[in-house]
């Protein structure tokens, strides 16, 4: 059954087939097909907000190819990035469990193809005793592994490492070695201060593992990065291999 519309943020019309999302990937018909008939493919533009913090949530995002940040905002506005959100998961799983408002503000990353999805739809097509209920329970449970690595990471680690951690988990889920990214932006995801970001990408590119220009990055050498990278990297990495068979680069 084709979808029904294709709508984009950015304009564009041309989209890719419904492939490439884990938790959507290999579903049996009885559980795709009624969500092929509500869903439509859109792209959001690169640092659009989707959903705000502690608003409502109609829809639910599995990304094909894009990636998300989940963002914790304070009342003094300061800002820090929870989670990464790419083709192995999906936005709005808290409203998918019933709550009724968003606990982070959610933007788009890196832009690609994305499945929207009404959340009456989401919750009709996944039954309890289905495989997208079955996947949607572990996905819930990796996230909660890689969220409480996220809270002790940032209390406890150093910034160089915790720029190694965001620089890998996103390469995980873009699958390339190279994807857009500013200084200011880093900053504002790891809550530090710009020439905190601008020292520690300086000293990483010195050893030969990134290097950065025009408002992108590139890995050079993964297995190093991998090196200066804390432990919380590995440990939500594998939550989702284990739970959900996601199999990364290596």
């Amino acid at each position: 059954m084709p979808i029904q519309s294709i709508r984009t943020f950015g304009g564009e019309t041309d989209a890719p087939p419904l492939t490439g999302n884990l938790l959507l990937d290999g579903l049996p018909s009885t559980e795709l097909d009624p969500i092929r008939s509500a869903a439509e493919r859109v792209r959001p533009r690169m640092r659009q907000v989707l959903i705000e913090q502690d608003g409502e949530m109609p829809y639910a995002y599995f990304p094909l190819s894009g990636v998300f940040s989940l963002l914790a905002q304070m009342a003094d506005g300061s800002i820090v990035e929870t989670l990464v959100v790419g083709p192995e998961g999906m936005v709005g799983l808290p409203a998918f469990f019933g709550a009724p408002r968003s606990p982070t503000r959610v933007i788009c990353q890196i832009s690609g193809w994305t499945l929207r999805i009404p959340i009456p739809a989401l919750v009709e097509a996944a039954s309890r005793d289905g495989i997208l209920f079955d996947r949607l329970l572990r996905y819930a449970q990796a996230r909660m592994t890689a969220l409480s690595r996220s809270v002790a990471c940032n209390a406890l680690h150093s910034a160089q490492q915790r720029y190694a951690r965001w620089v890998l988990t996103t390469q995980d889920r873009v699958s390339m070695d190279e994807f857009p990214i500013t200084q200011d932006f880093l900053a504002q995801m790891l809550g530090v201060t710009r020439p905190t970001i601008s020292l520690v990408g300086h000293d990483l590119q010195a050893l030969g593992l990134i290097h950065y220009g025009q408002g992108r990055l590139t890995v050079d050498d993964r297995a190093g990065l991998e090196r200066v990278a804390c432990e919380c990297y590995g440990t939500s990495r594998q939550a989702f291999e284990e739970l959900l068979g996601v199999s990364w680069a290596k």
